[in-house]
């Protein structure tokens, strides 16, 4: 049993799964008068320990493995290293971005047929 998982598909949808937080806990820190930028350190300290025991597949490609380890390690540093107590919005967001389209990649590696949403 890990902490937080350990796997591929499996961290990265545990990772995801944080997303929806952001805005409930922005809530709550505005009706309690705390800095809503709070809600955006806590979401990635949280968020980003489903990512220390992510494994990749042998057979990924370079490309793809270059893109989630680049993920990975920045995320983890926002979460947990040198960048603690330093996310933003816009940090926030570029990682939604990025995570989608790692997504996409795989399935594209995967050979599924797949669109970006237009309400992602």
């Amino acid at each position: 049993m890990s902490d937080f998982g350990k796997g591929f598909v499996y961290c990265l949808v545990n990772f995801a799964k944080h997303f929806d937080r952001v805005t409930a806990d922005i809530m709550m820190y505005e009706q309690t008068g705390i800095n809503k930028w709070n809600a955006y350190d806590i979401w990635i300290n949280g968020a980003s320990d489903h990512l220390f025991e992510l494994e990749l597949p042998e057979n990924l490609p370079d490309e793809i493995k270059t893109k989630i380890r680049n993920f990975q390690n920045e995320v983890l540093d926002y979460g947990h290293g040198t960048k603690m107590m330093a996310m933003t919005e816009d940090k926030y967001r570029e990682f939604r971005d990025r995570l989608n389209d790692i997504c996409l990649m795989i399935d594209d590696w995967l050979g599924v047929k797949c669109e970006k949403a237009e309400w992602d």
